[in-house]
């Protein structure tokens, strides 16, 4: 039996038939979560160049609580990456989970 080959929204390769069953729910999953993660990183692009110019503007400006602010958005500029990264490394490792208890399912 041939398979028709074709790539996802993340430029994966698999094939259009999975243990018989078509994939159209797989792919409006892929897309739907394609539309998640562009939106989450323009909330976060939005975010950080918030953070940054108010980095900026604390920098420039004299007033009481100035050097505050701008140690609080250079922390920030560094923190809010390092937990996006974390949360996506445990997205990844509980998502690959969920996919080998679906194999050991299927196995049996």
């Amino acid at each position: 039996m041939s398979e028709d080959r074709r790539g996802d929204v993340n430029g994966r390769k698999h094939s259009a038939m999975k243990e018989g069953k078509t994939e159209t729910m797989d792919d409006d999953k892929n897309i739907r979560f394609a539309k998640i993660r562009r939106i989450a990183a323009m909330i976060g692009v939005i975010i950080l160049a918030g953070i940054y110019i108010t980095a900026l503007v604390a920098a420039i400006g004299n007033w009481e609580n100035s050097h505050a602010v701008f140690m609080t958005a250079v922390y920030l500029s560094i923190a809010v990456p390092v937990i996006i990264y974390v949360i996506m490394l445990i997205h990844r490792y509980s998502n690959k989970k969920d996919e080998k208890t679906d194999e050991n399912k299927t196995k049996r």
